[in-house]
């Protein structure tokens, strides 16, 4: 694992990484993302979209997501995880006590 993350860094696919070195810290990042949607339902409305913009136009399309959304209500935050090899983003803006009709 340490000799393909070195590959990986020396190639500039990632930025940074550090391997685990034990259960605990293996099980930690799966633990946040399994928390994700518990923690958002505390935050107030938050209406939820899958996209898979081609990866030469994921950037603009995010541009575009979080433009659009500030000139509709700016007190709104984007949360946006999703799956690199796929492609796919889970594009959740949290609304907090804003209208839902907005979205």
């Amino acid at each position: 694992m340490e000799a393909t993350l070195a590959a990986a860094l020396g190639a500039r696919l990632v930025r940074d990484g550090t391997p685990a070195t034990g259960d605990q810290q293996e099980r930690s990042p799966w633990a946040l993302r399994e928390h994700v949607s518990e923690a958002k339902a505390h935050c107030g409305k938050s209406p939820k979209q899958d996209v898979s913009p081609p990866l030469r136009r994921r950037d603009a399309c995010l541009h575009g997501v979080r433009a659009g959304l500030a000139d509709l209500t700016p007190a709104a935050r984007l949360h946006i995880l999703g799956h690199l090899g796929e492609g796919t983003l889970h594009v959740n803006v949290i609304l907090g006590d804003a209208p839902l009709s907005l979205v």
